[in-house]
């Protein structure tokens, strides 16, 4: 899977994978619950975007919250 993949559509299905509510991950990247909604629909903001990264990280840590640190949204 791509980076683009993570970023995007993949978001939803790793999400479920991990047994993560959309605001526990929400939670974990420091991010609104309609941001988590957004980019599991597909949005991907133009330019570089913190907060996919953040999402990213969240999905791939392992339970802990250090993942939540800064706040975009």
């Amino acid at each position: 899977m791509s980076a683009n993949d993570t970023s995007t559509s993949g978001v939803r299905e790793q999400r479920r994978a991990a047994g993560l509510s959309q605001q526990q991950l929400a939670t974990r990247a420091g991010c609104s619950v309609s941001m988590v909604r957004l980019v599991e629909s597909g949005y991907r903001p133009e330019g570089p975007s913190a907060v996919l990264g953040r999402i990213e990280a969240a999905l791939t840590a392992d339970g802990s919250e250090g993942a939540a640190h800064g706040h975009d949204h």
